[in-house]
């Protein structure tokens, strides 16, 4: 909260009090009189002042139990007052205070007793007087240094309700990007069923027809799902990964739709060194594909989708035959800006376009710099970042 405050606990509280300590004994060396401010303080019950001119060390010793006074007000305090002010608990928190300064008022007058009755006299060689009333018989309220320990106490009051509101803006800061991430996580693990489905019917076929191409499509399959279910987890994945993760999707789809599917990917310059969030190409492409009307028509369905790649950024189009479910794509495409917000804020620019025979979904994402991932690595399978086709002729 603080960078300037050393990391270490113990660290912080000696640096507060070495200031506290500053703050108590530099005015001695700036104001001539304050001795004599101070030891107003010091007189007997039959109102007769304490000869504090001969007293040995007098202001030395004022200072060492002031200070060590001082300390134990305010972690009595920070211990059994602050915590019922911090949960809202007002009334028993201040009723806390004032025990704790009433207390804090006993020792002072005690100690001050102690100090003319005790201490000065074992200094200077003469007979104790521990006994003698009036060294403890001056007002309660009005001991030396209570008007500095109340600056102690409001300083470590306003900074406990500071930095216990920080924290509970962060706890709720970190409880609210838990919960998105956790709708990010259900969103990137909702894989379309009917695209599984169809897959492995497609693998069933091959398979009972002995088809040489029924390993590559068990292999493209097992790469996909292992992307999407593990390795999507990461914070950060390499753009060669997303892009080799298209490629498995748009060899399944080809597969499934051999016949009534047209599809073009075409990729620009991409390297191992570019970094994006994962699936955040994946699954604007899949949604592409789930809202196109194959088989409505009569004709082919058709699907264009471009990866344009520069030193800072990607521009990825996505270009479709007019989606037979306009109505019901609203919902995916929150889902889609969700997941971008939670990665990028504000960096990203995200743009759809319905036209009579298409719709265009563009998306421009800046490149993460560099990121450390144990998903990070090429799968065994080699990605392939150069696709050259064209748009299908209409």
């Amino acid at each position: 909260m603080f960078p300037f405050l050393p990391k270490n606990r113990f660290y912080r509280h000696a640096l507060f009090w070495l200031v506290v300590a500053a703050y108590f004994f530099i005015p001695q060396w700036i104001y001539h009189d304050y001795i004599d401010t101070v030891t107003h303080y010091y007189v007997d019950g039959n109102g007769r002042p304490f000869d504090y001119q001969h007293s040995p060390y007098f202001l030395t010793i004022l200072f060492l139990y002031g200070l060590a006074i001082g300390i134990f007000y305010a972690y009595a305090f920070l211990q059994w007052a602050m915590p019922p002010l911090l949960s809202g608990r007002y009334g028993k928190g201040l009723g806390l205070y004032l025990l704790i300064t009433v207390v804090v008022c006993y020792v002072a007058r005690i100690t001050k007793g102690l100090h003319m009755s005790v201490i000065d006299p074992l200094l200077q060689g003469k007979p104790l007087r521990p006994f003698e009333i009036r060294y403890f018989n001056d007002y309660f309220f009005d001991q030396v240094y209570m008007y500095e320990y109340s600056t102690i106490i409001l300083v470590l009051a306003v900074y406990k309700f500071f930095t216990n509101w920080r924290q509970k803006q962060q706890e709720a800061s970190r409880l609210e990007r838990k919960r998105i991430s956790t709708e990010i996580q259900l969103i990137k693990s909702q894989i379309n069923p009917d695209f599984v489905i169809r897959s492995l019917d497609e693998l069933d076929r091959l398979i009972l027809q002995k088809s040489k191409q029924a390993p590559e499509l068990v292999l493209k399959l097992a790469h996909l799902l292992r992307y999407i279910l593990y390795e999507s987890k990461a914070e950060w994945v390499m753009l060669v990964r997303e892009i080799d993760l298209i490629n498995q999707y748009v060899f399944l789809q080809r597969a499934i739709h051999p016949t009534d599917m047209e599809i073009s990917f075409t990729v620009r310059r991409a390297t191992e060194n570019h970094f994006i969030a994962p699936l955040s190409l994946f699954i604007l492409v899949e949604n592409a594909f789930q809202q196109l009307p194959v088989g409505e028509s009569g004709e082919p369905a058709w699907i264009c989708i471009d990866l344009a790649v520069t030193e800072t950024q990607l521009i990825l189009k996505v270009i479709n035959g007019q989606m037979s479910k306009l109505t019901n794509n609203s919902k995916q495409l929150a889902d889609i800006q969700k997941q971008l917000y939670f990665h990028y804020r504000d960096r990203y620019d995200l743009q759809v376009h319905a036209e009579p025979d298409a719709y265009i979904v563009t998306l421009t994402l800046p490149f993460v710099v560099s990121a450390i991932s144990p998903f990070s690595q090429p799968s065994t399978s080699q990605p392939s970042p150069y696709y050259e086709t064209t748009l299908p002729a209409r």
